[in-house]
């Protein structure tokens, strides 16, 4: 189990988690910088936005250096929490009676959906990849449509017995 939890996935490229990493790096700053700039003056929303700005940070630069199951899972609860709070403060009441309209503030909702939707897709792909490489392979069919066993017996062997040639 610990192996399961602890190592990044096999071949995976390293680049969809800079890509990851990136993406909530620049959701946080969008978060931080509404934050700085009068979000921090509304009740709970406030707190909630330097929050994920912190949490952003925090996911965001361990995705970089650690790429193990545990990481995934917490870096897109992040980014998909991002944007499931989002769509609620487009509901009537909002988020603690606090609601948006369309993508204001502009451009800053446009830029952190595009990012959290990223930081979002592209993990999905790692743990996509991380899947089809544990799921065991039983028999692989051949390009003449043949399926080769993968039972130890040797190629092509299906269960039946050897040829034997019989001489008188």
């Amino acid at each position: 189990m610990k192996d399961l939890l602890s190592r990044r996935p096999i071949g995976c490229p390293r680049t969809l988690f800079w890509m990851a990493g990136a993406a909530l790096l620049v959701g946080g700053y969008i978060h931080l910088d509404l934050y700085r700039h009068g979000y921090r003056v509304i009740p709970m929303i406030g707190v909630l936005f330097a929050l994920n700005a912190a949490a952003s940070a925090i996911a965001g630069l361990a995705i970089l250096f650690r790429q193990d199951l545990v990481v995934r899972a917490g870096a897109i609860a992040v980014a998909a929490g991002t944007l499931v709070a989002f769509g609620a403060s487009h509901l009537p009441g909002g988020i603690f009676n606090f609601t948006e309209h369309g993508l204001q503030p502009a451009p800053q909702s446009l830029i952190s959906l595009l990012a959290e939707g990223a930081a979002v897709a592209v993990l999905a792909v790692t743990f996509a990849w991380d899947l089809r490489r544990r799921l065991p392979v039983e028999a692989a069919p051949m390009p003449s449509g043949r399926v080769e066993s993968t039972t130890g017996h040797g190629p092509g062997d299906h269960g039946l017995p050897e040829p034997t040639n019989y001489t008188a």
